[in-house]
């Protein structure tokens, strides 16, 4: 099914963002302030789509769960959730400088913990994939062809 674009985000993205934030029950006045804390934007319109994936997890992180998450991989008990999913896959992209995908974060996990892919990290060992993400990110070692 073809989304219409905008100049940035596709119209179902921008719509996403919209029904978390109602789920969530956030007001417009602190909706505009977590859009600028966690994607440095005033209007969903402007986000990037690092910037969504931010945004996102910032609503993962306040509860909200995605019924898109819940096709990709389904709720499935002891398995890392739609939270830490998000928060690996942004953390990786900024490692990557944004070029990085699913195809290569599955490498970089095959090769460190021992699974092929993202569906695959348990709910014990997410934690940990996103800690050491995030000391990789904060060391600034990051490639920028999205091989790793």
């Amino acid at each position: 099914m073809a989304h219409k674009q905008r100049a940035g985000l596709a119209t179902a993205k921008l719509a996403m963002i919209h029904v978390a934030r109602r789920k969530i029950g956030m007001e417009e006045a602190d909706y505009r302030l977590f859009l600028l804390r966690m994607a440095g934007v005033e209007s969903a319109r402007d986000l990037t789509e690092a910037g969504f994936r931010q945004v996102m997890d910032g609503f993962a992180h306040l509860g909200f769960q995605s019924d898109s998450a819940a096709r990709n991989f389904g709720r499935r008990p002891g398995m890392a959730g739609a939270g830490h999913v998000a928060a690996m896959r942004r953390l990786w992209l900024e490692y990557t400088g944004g070029t990085g995908t699913d195809a290569t974060l599955g490498k970089w996990l095959e090769r460190t913990w021992g699974v092929s892919a993202l569906r695959f990290v348990t709910a014990a060992h997410a934690p940990k994939v996103v800690a050491v993400l995030k000391q990789m990110v904060a060391r600034g070692a990051g490639l920028t062809d999205g091989a790793a």
